[in-house]
């Protein structure tokens, strides 16, 4: 099991706009085999503060996800 933890802060005008784009690559990720989480978490002490959540199988499908449509915009 691979863990990927990652966080960054958004513009408070790019909020809603990242979160959409959140989604979208949480949905799109969680179709691949392979994956067992893809997340994005909105932090309770400042809202514009994102973490990422993501656990892979193994080092083949994370590399397999890396190659993904969704993954080169």
């Amino acid at each position: 099991m691979i863990l990927i933890l990652g966080r960054g802060k958004v513009h408070a005008q790019q909020r809603d706009a990242a979160l959409a784009a959140a989604a979208a690559m949480s949905e799109a990720s969680m179709a691949e085999d392979g994956c067992h989480e893809y997340s994005f978490w909105v932090s309770s002490d400042d809202p514009n503060w994102i973490l990422l959540v993501v656990r892979w199988e193994d080092d083949a499908a994370l590399m397999a996800h890396a190659a993904a449509p969704h993954m080169k915009s």
